[in-house]
């Protein structure tokens, strides 16, 4: 992995002052809602109900929260 991902990670998920620690987390909360409207809709398009579902990325959990709270 290159120095610069390496970087940009940390710098999006170890951040020491709350304020902004809390516009980080606002702005991931805020793509989940973006992307779990788009998995939904897939999902509905093609009449897929999955019965597990697992998401693989670096992040929060703010999609899978999103997710489960929408019942997929």
């Amino acid at each position: 992995m290159s120095d610069d991902l390496v970087a940009f990670y940390e710098a999006g998920y170890s951040v020491a002052d709350p304020a902004e620690a809390a516009r980080y987390g606002a702005w991931r909360a805020h793509g989940a809602r973006l992307k779990a409207g788009h998995a939904v809709a897939l999902c509905e398009r093609v009449r897929l109900r999955p019965e597990t579902l697992v998401e693989i990325g670096c992040g929060d959990g703010a999609l899978l929260s999103e997710l489960a709270a929408r019942g997929l």
